[in-house]
């Protein structure tokens, strides 16, 4: 037997056992998947970085998928690798087109269904290089040094509004926020009818009925953060 058909004899028997890992799998009670830890010094656009991610309480191997954004450039990159046990593993991944220091990034890990569908998600923020960008002194209130935590999600601008240097609606600015505008969304104000979010290394507040899920590759509709923030 040629070393070639040998080849597609094995690719072959590897898709159907991962076709089938997948198709029986159920999401397990406490079942989750988590970004580790990733080596946020290389910035090189194609560049190799490794990393590790750990998957809970599986009850069976899963298909996995690895999504890269760069949300500075809005470019990404993605990887679909086999099946994943519960257990900690280390993963490589390119870094996007265009990528810089500094550049605001997502690395996300998507456990997958039978039909490729996402069951459950894990993600790491982080910004290229370790460094946060620093901004121009903002004409409203704004860090120089913007902090991106855990919780917040990028949501999308559904209707044209100002944005709002406190949530309240005579606080107006000269910005205006477009509909399919992205940003960062850290949370809501005490009344629960502002979102706060974060442009340009510059914090804004927009009414809740302005913003909605974004369903990039990425995010892929995740829910807007309801935590109250100041």
């Amino acid at each position: 037997m040629s070393n070639r058909n040998l080849i597609r004899i094995v690719s072959v028997c590897l898709a159907l056992v991962l076709l089938f890992a997948m198709s029986t799998h159920v999401l397990a009670s406490g079942e989750s998947v988590s970004v580790d830890s990733f080596d946020i010094s290389e910035c090189a656009p194609g560049a190799y970085v490794v990393g590790q991610v750990t998957h809970v309480n599986g009850t069976d191997a899963v298909g996995i998928k690895f999504v890269l954004k760069n949300h500075t450039k809005l470019t990404l990159d993605t990887a679909i690798f086999g099946i994943l046990p519960s257990g900690t593993y280390g993963f490589g991944l390119s870094v996007p087109a265009a990528t810089e220091v500094g550049d605001s990034m997502t690395i996300r890990i998507d456990l997958l269904d039978a039909g490729s569908n996402v069951i459950v998600s894990g993600r790491l923020n982080y910004y290229c290089g370790g460094v946060e960008p620093v901004v121009a002194a903002p004409a409203v209130p704004g860090p120089d040094l913007v902090y991106i935590p855990a919780e917040a999600v990028v949501g999308a601008i559904v209707a044209d509004t100002p944005a709002l240097f406190a949530p309240q609606a005579d606080a107006t600015t000269d910005v205006v926020l477009n509909a399919g505008m992205t940003l960062w969304v850290y949370g809501v104000d005490a009344s629960g009818s502002y979102y706060k979010v974060m442009l340009s290394g510059q914090f804004y507040w927009v009414p809740v009925n302005t913003m909605g899920p974004n369903y990039d590759e990425v995010w892929n509709g995740t829910p807007l953060p309801t935590v109250v923030v100041d």
